[in-house]
C-alpha cells in the first residue's frame, strides 16, 4: 500500500520550471508541413438576415470560402446547417466567411 502525500503539503512538480521559463513544447508548437490555417469572420448580431457579403477583394486571394461554396450541410443531430451561414445568421458569433491559408498570418 502506497501512502500519498499529506494533506496541506506542497508536492513539487517536475515540469514546473520548464513551463515557467517557456521551454515546454505543446502540441500547438509543432507545425506539420502542409498544415492549413483557418480564420473565421463571425456575425456580431444574432438572428439576422445576410443581405450581402462584399468579399470581392478577399476572393482575389485563393482560400476564401463562404457558405454558398459548401453544398453539404453539417450538424450533430440534424445535419441541417451550412458550415458558414447562408442567407441567415442563427446565433451570435456564427461563422459567415471562412478563410483557409497556408499560414496563420495570411489567414
Amino acid at each position: 500500500m502506497t501512502i500519498s502525500p499529506k494533506i496541506g503539503v506542497s508536492v513539487p512538480r517536475k515540469d514546473a520550471t520548464d513551463k515557467v521559463h517557456g521551454r515546454t513544447r505543446f502540441a500547438a508548437d509543432f507545425i506539420v508541413p502542409g498544415t492549413l490555417h483557418t480564420a473565421l469572420v463571425t456575425s456580431p448580431p444574432a438572428h439576422a438576415l445576410i443581405n450581402s457579403i462584399d468579399d470581392a477583394d478577399a476572393r482575389a486571394v485563393p482560400g476564401v470560402f463562404s457558405g454558398r461554396d459548401f453544398p453539404d450541410r453539417v450538424g450533430l443531430y440534424l445535419g441541417d446547417k451550412p458550415p458558414p451561414a447562408v442567407d441567415r445568421v442563427l446565433y451570435f458569433g456564427e461563422p459567415v466567411v471562412a478563410i483557409v491559408a497556408d499560414d496563420e498570418r495570411t489567414a
